[in-house]
């Protein structure tokens, strides 16, 4: 099974608060600004062990892609268009930026 892991950025202090779904999330941002921004942990990992969130970016064969949520799982998309499913390559990927 799956940790439902989450992360999001503060802006004003410039680090990522993470959190699990047993723990409260960040009080000091607005609730509004959670919703909005927060990120859930894919499930999987990269070639380098660091966990993939939804909407990093990741390099796979040389291109970089945007990790998104669509249909019930997390996919590779370039320019917007589906590319790969994460799940067939998470462990040739390298997360390249957040």
């Amino acid at each position: 099974m799956i940790e439902k892991k989450f992360r999001i950025w503060d802006v004003e202090l410039r680090k990522f608060y993470y959190w699990n779904i047993s723990q409260a999330c960040p009080t000091c941002l607005t609730k509004e600004y959670i919703k909005k921004n927060t990120k859930q942990y894919t499930g999987f990992n990269d070639k380098n062990k660091t966990e993939i969130y939804e909407e990093d970016t990741v390099e796979y064969e040389g291109t970089n892609y945007k990790v998104k949520f669509k249909d019930g799982g997390f996919d590779l998309y370039r320019k917007n268009n589906f590319e790969l499913y994460l799940c067939d390559c998470n462990k040739y990927v390298e997360v390249t930026g957040e």
